[in-house]
This record gives C-alpha cells, structure tokens and sequence, in this order.
C-alpha cells in the first residue's frame, strides 16, 4: 500500500525504484531465514530506519522535485468536509513502517549481544515465534536459556539423506524464570477471603456486563432526533458516567489478580506497548471528533479501559482464572466490539457526514517553507485501520485459546547456526539447513516447581 502511495506521489520513472524498496522490505520480513552476515544485516537496518524517516520528512515537507499530491478520499457538506489525501496516507504508513523496522532492530541486537556473550552459535528468530502455555511444573532443575545441551537432546530423529549434524529443530527458549500464582497484586490472604465471599462472581461479571453495554450508549444516543433537548444530554451524562464507574469497578477487580512477573512481562512486549500506542492515539482521536464533550470523552475513557482489560488478561495465571471462572473466549467478543466501534465511527466520518463529529487540527506550521498541518482525522483513520488488522489476529487468538494459553506474550525460538562455528570446514557452506519446528516439549522439560511458560 506505502508502495503504491508513494508511486503514484512520484508519478514518474523514480516510481521503479520503489520495486527495489518492495522487495528490500520483504528481505527484512525475512530475517530469520538469514544464516550470514547478521551483524551486516542489523547494520543495514538500522541505516534504513533513517532512511525511511528521511524520505518521510522530505516528502512532508514537500521537498521532493516534482510530488504530485493527490487525494483518496474527500467528503464535503454544509458545516464542512473530510479529505484524505495521499500525504496522509504516506506519512501515517511510513510512521507504521517505522515502528515494525524498530522491533526488529531490537530483537536482533538484543539476539546477537546475549551470542556475543556466551560466545555460542545459537541464533534467535525475530519474526518466528511460537505460542506459550502456562503450566504447573513439578521437576526443580531450571535449565538456563541458550543451553548448549539443547542441539542434541532435540535432534531430528527422521530419516535424512544429509548428515544429522546438518538437520536443524527450531528449539524454544526456555524461560528460566518460575511464576509464583500466589505473587498477585493483591495479597494472597485478601483474595482467599474476598473470594470465600457469595455471589462475588456474579455481581462482578453483572456489573461488567453492564458496563460494557452503558459504554456503548452514547453511540446510540447519537442518533436520537433531541440532541438539543435537554433531557437527552442529561440522561447521556448520567450513561456515560455509570458505563465508567462500572467499568473501572470491574477491570480493577480483575486487575488485582493479576499476576505481578507476567505483567511485567506484558509491560515490555512491544505487542502490548504497540497495542496500547494505537488503542490510546485512536480514541484521543475520538475524543478530539466529539470536540472534547464530557458524555463522549467519558465513554472513551470505558471503551480504553476495556482494551487494556483484553491486553492485560495474559497475567492471569490459570488457577485465578479458575477461581474467577473466567475464560480467555470471554474477551474475544469484546474486543470484536471494540474493532467494530472503531469501523463504526469511520463510516460516520468519511461515508454517513456525521455532523457531531469534526475534524480539528493536530499540528499546523511553517517549517522550511513549507506549510505543514496534521489533522485528526488522517491520523484516526490510519490508527484505527492498523488496530483492526492487529487486533483481527488477537480475536483469533482469544477466540481458540484454552486455559492455560497466553495470546499477546510470545515464545522465542532458535536454531544452531552452524555456519557460524569457526571449527567446521570450508566444505559445510554448501550444505542446505533443514529447519523443523517443534510440536511440543517433552514433559521432562517442563522444570518449576510453581508455574513457568513452556512452548504451546
């Protein structure tokens, strides 16, 4: 789509060179099937994360000979109009295309300082990842992450024309880490009684059902004949402020179970900070539409809370989910809600001409020259199409997960680079690496005595 943009920006032969940069953007996308030179590789990205910003910047400020700007879409009435022009479009997929280049970067810096450490030729993927599972492990031995044990108790025990040296496994990085279930936010002793409590359950998932469904009235509202009446506005002020109250009471009830070591493994995926990023921006956006009206900015500020009450569900050890009798499913159908919302209030802007939601300015200045203004709804539309791509696949998850599964927090592979092993001979090189991934760990290999994360 950037491709395409920013061809039709150039509108000439310089658009041929945007081939090459197809074809170097899927060449990153496929790091992991690189066994050479990835220390050249890192440096060649992180020289094109400031290429990419370059060409963001020029481009933005119109500094490039010869731009043809153009417009996607417009939309125009009596109290104003909507237009979404190719700028838009490329400045908000560049800035997109930025972040995935910087997770990268990240990940394979970080593989190739702990290789340099140990001095092993294990090599971690940055795009393959595999799922995780909490499980309750017995055995007490917690063998250590990049274990050089691990090239032989999993090799390949099928037949191979090649030498069995050559036949490579995915291997899972175990975790060394254990995960008490008790360790939660709330002190254990509290929960036990807080739960021995009757009715608890109910009421608390009676009172997120209300939540939720209040949280979506003032959508409603809006198409309601008196928005002027005074009646309404005081009955959506009273919606909007019961969605909240009943909203917080429930996230923070499920809040305090949550496990502190998994949480603060969510806080520094880059899953969660991407997904948290582009949940916050978007319904800032919404905010900003609504022209910053109390009943809107309220439901808002619920909508977000229930996004990050399905981001953060992954700190939920299983046996708090069998005292909440809570299921990881429960969370797929409002999220969908949420991805709806947000299809939702697109259509209001740019197809139905909703006159209750305008558009305002962001950032408007001269720099170079140049007059360069950043407006809200360019950057809602970007933001919100990117959450219901991402956020499509986290339904998915949610929606086939079981009990002990975890769907934003993911499992790390490696293989055995033996082309990086200075004592193997010149007459390797040519041979073909077989990459196999594992369906499941041994049982033996599972080694808390609490709780640990084993691949799914």
């Amino acid at each position: 789509m950037i491709v395409v943009t920013i061809s039709m920006y150039l509108s000439d032969l310089r658009c041929l060179r945007m081939i090459i940069e197809w074809l170097g953007f899927h060449h990153v996308i496929f790091i992991d099937a690189h066994v050479l030179g990835l220390r050249n590789l890192t440096c060649i990205l992180i020289f094109g994360i400031f290429s990419i910003v370059t060409v963001l910047v020029w481009i933005m400020l119109g500094r490039v000979d010869g731009g043809a700007s153009f417009t996607v879409l417009k939309y125009e009435s009596k109290r104003g109009g909507f237009e979404l022009s190719g700028l838009d479009v490329i400045g908000n997929g560049l800035v997109s295309l930025s972040l995935l280049l910087a997770k990268i970067i990240f990940r394979r810096r970080k593989t190739l300082r702990t290789r340099r450490k140990r001095s092993s030729s294990l090599v971690e993927c940055v795009i393959y990842r595999c799922r995780l599972k909490l499980d309750v492990v017995q055995e007490p031995g917690v063998p250590k992450s990049w274990d050089s044990r691990y090239s032989s108790k999993y090799s390949s025990k099928e037949a191979s024309p090649r030498k069995a040296e050559h036949v490579q496994h995915l291997i899972f990085v175990k975790f060394s880490q254990k995960f008490d279930a008790t360790n939660t936010l709330l002190p254990w002793e509290l929960i036990k009684r807080v739960m021995s409590l009757p009715g608890l359950i109910k009421a608390l998932y009676g009172v997120g059902l209300v939540g939720l469904i209040s949280s979506h009235g003032s959508l409603f509202y809006e198409f309601s004949d008196s928005v002027d009446d005074t009646m309404h506005k005081r009955l959506e002020l009273m919606v909007s402020y019961l969605s909240l109250l009943c909203t917080l009471s429930f996230t923070a009830s499920f809040a305090v179970f949550y496990q502190r070591q998994l949480l603060n493994l969510l806080f520094h995926s880059f899953d969660f900070v991407f997904y948290s990023f582009q949940v916050t921006s978007s319904y800032m956006c919404v905010c900003s539409l609504y022209s910053w009206e109390l009943p809107q900015c309220l439901m808002a500020i619920s909508l977000w809370l229930w996004a990050h009450w399905v981001f953060t569900i992954d700190a939920l050890t299983p046996i708090m989910k069998n005292m909440l009798k809570f299921r990881a499913q429960y969370a797929a159908p409002v999220l969908g809600l949420l991805l709806i919302d947000h299809v939702g209030w697109i259509y209001q802007v740019l197809m139905a001409g909703d006159t209750q939601l305008q558009d305002s300015i962001i950032f408007e200045g001269t720099i170079w020259a140049q007059h360069l203004c950043i407006r809200v709804v360019p950057f809602y539309v970007s933001r919100s199409l990117t959450l219901v791509l991402w956020c499509s696949r986290l339904v998915a998850r949610l929606s086939l997960a079981s009990d002990n599964d975890v769907t934003i927090l993911r499992g790390s592979v490696c293989y055995d680079n033996f082309f990086a092993n200075e004592s193997r001979t010149s007459s390797q090189l040519s041979q073909v690496v077989e990459v196999k991934a594992l369906e499941s760990l041994p049982r033996h290999a599972r080694v808390s005595p609490s709780m640990s994360f084993h691949q799914g």
